[in-house]
């Protein structure tokens, strides 16, 4: 095992302090604000003496990827990419295991709900929502038992939360992220006859994100005449999508893609930058935007419902339909014909978001939020099995009663695989999954 991981001995009794082990588990830590998210609440768990504190992915991290770290520690993670869900759990299962945290913190999807049910109850779990839409709910909800709290990074969707799942109204807390700001005196300089300079800052992903509208919105914005230079940062699996329609629309240009840099770097991407764009349809709360708003970048972003809307009518940005990729090129096109407005609009933005980023972050307190879950459970001595058999998924038990035996042999096999070796249980699902697929074309 990696060196990183605490030596606590077999068992191990967390007490309040630097006994406790506070571990960040995801399914995978990428470029996007949930990681810089558990990043930033690691950082100040660890500050503020709380406790150690790890970070585990269920998935490789990329080799250009910003996330490496958290608190110090360097982020536990596979050498190798599972393809299959299920030894993706059992690989997590042995980690934590090996870590033997008192407290885990995760966002909530299935993968990384499955791992919670495969350790003692005596860790406290704390459950993060991060996006507007009813899937997240959705699984928060079939996974609520799991969960000692479950935290909201928005009141908006704390919100959205409650009305689809009322259940979960006694659990739900709201933490917001902790947003970065330049030093004071900072004053961001006008761009009064350059083509402006936009910037999409996040994940290369279609679901929430919306990122196959950027080369579209850039060619309206070319058809009507208007010269801008747009600066694309971030990786995903869309990546190869945008490069190969950046050159079809003949946009090589206007648009240029660049690898994501560190979180603490970000500062000076915003200096030579005018206006920030979200084309995400589902933000609850946009940590990018947020603190490029803050450095004095002017908002055009998507409609979602979440804090970002009400944050960018503060700041006098844009708010667009983010089904129309004409409507985020007409608010581009004002302006660029208009740079007095964009210097205005530049000032108000950071006046309006100073005040509320010093409430928020006094507001965003991790190190009471423990100390009052403290309270409400003690903590006694945690026995990790390393060996746990892993159930079917929880989400999977909604069907005929046939597959579900089906499914329970399955699994009863590749548990008793996996004792042995992970990589030959991943080859046995993937030769399943093959023959599924062969025997599906045979019927066409």
């Amino acid at each position: 095992m990696s060196s990183f991981l605490p030596s606590l001995g077999g068992n191990a009794r967390h007490a309040y302090g630097q006994d406790q082990v506070i571990l960040f588990l995801e399914k995978e830590w990428d470029v996007g604000g949930g990681s810089i998210y558990n990043i930033n609440v690691g950082d100040l768990l660890n500050i503020r003496n709380i406790g150690r504190v790890y970070g585990l992915s269920l998935k490789p991290i990329s080799k250009i990827g910003v996330v490496t770290e958290i608190a110090g520690s360097r982020i536990h993670h596979p050498s190798t990419n599972f393809l299959c869900s299920r030894t993706r759990v059992r690989w997590g299962l042995r980690q934590i295991a090996n870590i033997k945290p008192s407290h885990i913190i995760t966002t909530i999807n299935p993968e990384t709900c499955e791992c919670l049910r495969g350790i003692p109850r005596d860790v406290i779990r704390f459950g993060v929502l991060h996006t507007m839409d009813r899937e997240g709910v959705e699984w928060a909800r079939m996974y609520s038992d799991l969960f000692d709290k479950i935290i909201c990074v928005s009141s908006e969707l704390k919100h959205l939360a409650i009305s689809l799942a009322p259940e979960l109204s006694d659990k739900i807390l709201v933490i917001p992220p902790l947003i970065t700001k330049p030093e004071k005196g900072y004053i961001k300089s006008t761009n009064t006859n350059k083509p402006l300079r936009f910037l999409y800052l996040g994940r290369f992903e279609e679901a929430s994100k919306r990122v196959k509208s950027i080369p579209q919105i850039a060619l309206a914005l070319k058809n009507i005449g208007i010269p801008f230079k747009w600066t694309v940062a971030g990786e995903g699996r869309e990546q190869q999508f945008l490069e190969s329609e950046i050159i079809r629309l003949n946009l090589e240009n206007e648009i240029n893609i660049i690898k994501p840099i560190h979180h603490s770097l970000l500062g000076e991407l915003f200096k030579v930058h005018d206006v920030i764009v979200s084309t995400s349809d589902s933000e609850s709360f946009g940590m990018s935007v947020h603190e490029a708003i803050s450095w004095g970048l002017v908002p055009i972003a998507g409609k979602t419902s979440g804090k970002l809307d009400a944050t960018i009518v503060q700041a006098g940005g844009f708010l667009v339909d983010p089904d129309f990729p004409d409507e985020f090129a007409k608010a581009m096109k004002i302006l660029s014909n208009k740079r007095t407005l964009l210097t205005t609009l530049s000032i108000r933005s950071v006046n309006t978001i100073r005040e509320l980023l010093e409430n928020q972050n006094g507001f965003t307190d991790w190190p009471s939020c423990i100390k009052a879950i403290l309270k409400i459970k003690e903590l006694s001595v945690i026995d990790f099995n390393k060996t746990q058999l892993i159930p079917i998924p929880r989400y999977l038990v909604n069907q005929s009663k046939f597959k579900t035996i089906l499914q329970i042999l399955l699994y009863s096999i590749l548990n008793i695989i996996d004792l042995a070796s992970l990589r030959l249980s991943d080859r046995i699902f993937l030769t399943l999954r093959n023959v599924r697929m062969i025997s599906s074309l045979g019927k066409l």
